[in-house]
């Protein structure tokens, strides 16, 4: 085999290295101007206004609050069904007299 240089060796690794996260960081590059482009594209064709999209927004949120507040009125009322700790009382028990024949 070649004897090289161990220091030839290292640059060598670190040219590799140094032309794949060029090679990395351009496609990346490119990936995001790529997609930008597109997400611009697709905005422009909604001719959505800022008052459409917070009023959409909005009703979303209204939606959530409402499911919140039912999903609270069905667990307060569980929970007012559920005795509470020390609240249960046993009631004596009666004994029946064995049946007879």
């Amino acid at each position: 085999m070649d004897k090289k240089n161990p220091d030839s060796k290292y640059l060598i690794l670190w040219l590799c290295v140094g032309l794949m996260a060029a090679i990395i960081i351009i496609g990346w590059v490119w990936a995001l101007k790529f997609n930008l482009q597109k997400i611009n594209a697709e905005i422009g064709a909604s001719n959505k206004t800022a008052e459409q999209a917070e009023n959409e927004v909005k009703e979303m949120f209204s939606k959530i609050e409402e499911a919140l507040d039912k999903s609270d009125k069905v667990l307060n009322k569980s929970e007012k069904t559920i005795p509470a700790e020390g609240e249960v009382k046993s009631a004596p028990i009666e004994e029946k007299a064995p049946a007879t024949k």
